[in-house]
């Protein structure tokens, strides 16, 4: 390939890349999240392999779902504070039922339930829990 233009609408197997057409709705400047913080930079992300969801994790430690592919204005479906730093690293088990998320300052390993049904993430109760809960 000698061409970007030529991998314009190539399906890839798995997306982990932060920069790219299918993700610039997860950038805070491009989101439609407006009460999100405009400095915080997307620091990992990763899109499931079977329901259109990416799940992407920033500078500050937040963790949040958004649809694949996610143009301007992408609402944030789920979103979570636990990590006390930066996130390192998402990813979505092979059949896309947990999000694993590692933090960078902490360390903390993070499994989060995902309801592929639903295309949002949540805990294991189905009371008053945030959406997306490990």
């Amino acid at each position: 390939m000698r061409l970007p233009s030529q991998l314009r609408d190539a399906a890839f197997d798995s997306w982990t890349c932060i920069y790219g057409w299918p993700v610039q709705g997860c950038w805070p400047a491009l989101s439609g999240d407006l009460d999100r913080d405009r400095t915080v930079d997307v620091a990992a992300a990763d899109r499931a392999r079977t329901t259109p969801l990416l799940a992407n994790g920033d500078t500050a430690g937040t963790v949040r779902l958004v649809r694949y592919p996610c143009a301007q204005q992408a609402r944030s479906r789920a979103c979570a504070f636990h990590h006390v730093g930066p996130v390192a690293r998402v990813c979505f088990t092979a059949d896309d039922c947990a999000l694993i998320t590692i933090g960078r300052q902490d360390r903390a390993i993070v499994v989060w339930n995902v309801d592929a049904t639903a295309t949002v993430a949540r805990g294991k109760q189905d009371s008053d829990e945030p959406p997306l809960a490990k």
